[in-house]
């Protein structure tokens, strides 16, 4: 399936078609089944995986440890709990950053949900991707996009930090 040709309407189908024709080019090329199923996990999960790391943001040289730390939380009863899965819930463009603002009960919830939830958060690029399929080593626990303009992502794994960055975020989206 070729791209639409700028200047002409696209239907929000016809828009997903595209999406879905590229995706598949893309796992093939990656052999994203065969790497997934070494992993012991399915291209459904690594896509998942991929679009919290998308939404998350950052710069791409985060996007290696962000991954890592959603595979690291993965677990019967581990909760993922990036603020992304919130707006998305939620249908809101930006943000929230408290546990009052993440108050939503679904099963796309992160906050309160184990495990990732039943659907991609984001359509993720290539690049991302490929990071899903080689993430970095290391024990960080939080991250936080702390300056969301620039792509500022910092990584720890003390909660002390943790929190200070938030408090950075909160800053910079002007809740402080």
């Amino acid at each position: 399936m070729r791209p639409p040709v700028a200047g002409t309407s696209v239907t929000a189908p016809g828009a997903f078609a595209v999406m879905m024709e590229r995706y598949k080019q893309v796992a093939h090329r990656l052999k994203l089944r065969e790497r997934t199923t070494k992993k012991g996990s399915s291209p459904l999960e690594a896509a998942m995986v991929t679009g919290i790391v998308q939404a998350e943001g950052g710069r791409d040289p985060g996007h290696p440890k962000i991954a890592r730390m959603i595979y690291d939380r993965l677990g019967p009863r581990t909760r993922l709990r990036p603020d992304t899965a919130v707006p998305y819930t939620r249908g809101l463009d930006t943000p929230e950053v408290s546990e009052k603002g993440a108050e939503v009960r679904s099963p796309r919830d992160t906050f309160f949900t184990p495990g990732l939830p039943p659907k991609t958060i984001a359509n993720p690029g290539e690049q991302v991707l490929i990071t899903a399929l080689q993430p970095d080593q290391g024990d960080w626990f939080w991250f936080v996009t702390t300056n969301p303009e620039h792509r500022i992502t910092k990584f720890t794994d003390k909660e002390s930090e943790f929190v200070r960055y938030r408090e950075e975020l909160n800053i910079h989206l002007g809740k402080r």
